[in-house]
Order: C-alpha cells, then structure tokens, then sequence
C-alpha cells in the first residue's frame, strides 16, 4: 500500500515537472516572440526614418535644382510708365488680382494700366480692358505679363481713334502671325518621341502646384484639429510632389535634347502660304504706324 502510494507521489511528481518544463518552454517561446517583434519594429521604424530621411534630401535637391532653373531664366522688369494704354501682342494668360490664372486673351484686346506687380517671373501690369473681351466676364482689373504687351504713355481716351484703329489691327494680325508659326512648330515638335511623356509629366507636376497653392489657402483659414488635419493632407501632397518634380525634369532634360538636336527647319515657316500671306498683311498694315510699333513687335 505504502508503495502503491509512493508511486502515485512519484507520478504527480513527474507530471507536475513535465508541466513546469513546458511552461517554461512556452514562456521562453513568448519571450523570444516579443523579442522578435520589438526587434522587427524597431527595424521597421529605422528603414521608415531612412526612408523619410531620403526622400527630405530628394526634395530638397529637386527644390534646389528648380530654384537653380528658375535663376537662369531670363526676368524682365517693367521700366515703362507707371500707368498708360496699350495692345495684346500675342495670345497670353491673363490672371485675377489674387493671382488666378483666368484663360487667355487674344491679341489686339486694347486696355489701360494704373500699376505694376512683380512676381516670380516677369513683372505684371494692372490692366482694365476698354471693351469687354469675349474670354473674360467683365473688363478687370487683371494682370498681363508685361512682355506680351506693348504700351504707351498718356491717356487713351486722347488718342487719335484712327491711330488707335491701326494700332489694333496691326496686332492683330501679328497675333494671328504668331499663332500660325506656334501651330507649325507644335506640329514640329510631336515628331518628337519624348513629347507625349514630357506632356504628361508637366501636367501632373503642375496640377499637383495648384492643389497645394488651394490646399495651403483652405489651411491658412481653418484653426485647431481641423487646420493640423489640412497641414497633414498637403505635407503628404508635397511627399508626393518630390516624385513628380523628379519624373518631369527628367522628361523635360529628355524632351529638351532632342529638340535641341532636330530644330525645325526655317523652310518649314517661312515657306508656309499662311505666313506669307499674314506676314504680307502686316507689312501693310504697319504703314503711317511705323514710330509707334515697338522694335522687338517689329521683328
């Protein structure tokens, strides 16, 4: 009996030990797992920061090298009159007092200007159209680059109206010039192969410039959660754009090489009919005008 009985002792004894062996491999199994995991976080957040860290330095490089391009543009200053009159040379953007571009406006639209804007290109003239042009609701004020105007001093309600007459045909015919020697070398330029993608890339580069310039308005006018909800949604916009920036200058550089290397012949404008002819009307109509057409509209 004594022995039946110790036996049962040794029994429970056994699998008491069996049990604290397999708590303790399960316990070591848990700790290892945790371990495993804090490491595989931490690995994580490194390869997170290095990533973060890399994509920083890309935008930085990519804003660096926009500034850099922006630098080597020529800008114009405006040192004309501080206020005047004058014509549209060519078709250009024509943009609200806050900025927004608003379409374009034709060549020939005659206007009055009272002030003078810089921005980060060419300065900009504060203009009033003196007729309503079919692209805009109402006669402005608006802001013109002022390279593609030409101006004159004093008041335009002075002005000889039969000179002002030829003044208006004239550019609008060297509008319709210009318009037809752009379409000529567009058509030109398609041949190009990178032209599609260079296309595309610019697009995308540029809508996502004028998401962000709306998103950081809304910004600047909410407060609290809902202003740090908006400066998250447009710093992640601004991750995305150091990509975007990237693919269109590459397109750009791949674009630019290659019209660099297949320049469009001089025959295939100056042998145009339509040139001709709007090049043989112009002619015309700059007679009796000829002081009052600026040297570079001239050309």
């Amino acid at each position: 009996m004594k022995l039946q009985q110790f036996g049962w002792a040794l029994a429970i004894v056994l699998a008491f030990s069996a049990g604290m062996s397999e708590a303790a491999k399960k316990s070591s199994r848990n700790f290892q797992s945790m371990a495993e995991k804090k490491a595989a976080a931490e690995a994580a957040e490194q390869k997170a920061a290095k990533e973060r860290e890399a994509a920083a330095a890309a935008r930085q490089r990519a804003e660096a090298q926009e500034k850099a391009q922006q630098k080597a543009q020529t800008v114009v200053e405006f040192k004309g009159p501080s206020t005047g009159w004058g014509f549209v040379q060519t078709e250009t953007p024509f943009y609200s007092a806050a900025g927004k571009n608003q379409g374009k406006i034709a060549a020939g639209a005659s206007f009055t200007y009272n002030g003078v804007k810089k921005s980060q290109r060419n300065s900009m003239l504060v203009v009033t159209f003196t007729e309503t042009p079919e692209s805009t609701p109402d006669k402005g004020p608006y802001l013109i680059d002022c390279t593609k105007v030409a101006v004159y001093g004093g008041k335009f309600s002075e002005m000889d109206p039969a000179q002002v007459g030829k003044l208006r045909n004239y550019f609008t015919l060297k509008g319709e010039l210009d318009a037809r020697k752009s379409e000529l070398e567009e058509a030109e330029q398609k041949k190009n192969p990178y032209y599609g993608s260079f296309l595309e890339q610019k697009t995308a580069y540029q809508e996502s410039c004028r998401l962000a310039s709306e998103m950081e308005a809304k910004m600047n006018a909410l407060q609290g959660a809902s202003r740090e909800k908006m400066h998250d949604k447009l710093r992640a916009l601004k991750y995305q754009q150091t990509g975007l920036m990237q693919n269109y200058q590459k397109a750009l550089q791949a674009y630019q090489g290659w019209k660099a290397q297949h320049p469009v012949p001089a025959t295939l404008i100056s042998g145009d009919a339509k040139v001709q002819e709007l090049s043989a009307r112009l002619k015309t109509a700059k007679s009796g005008i000829e002081n009052l057409i600026p040297v570079e509209s001239a050309k």
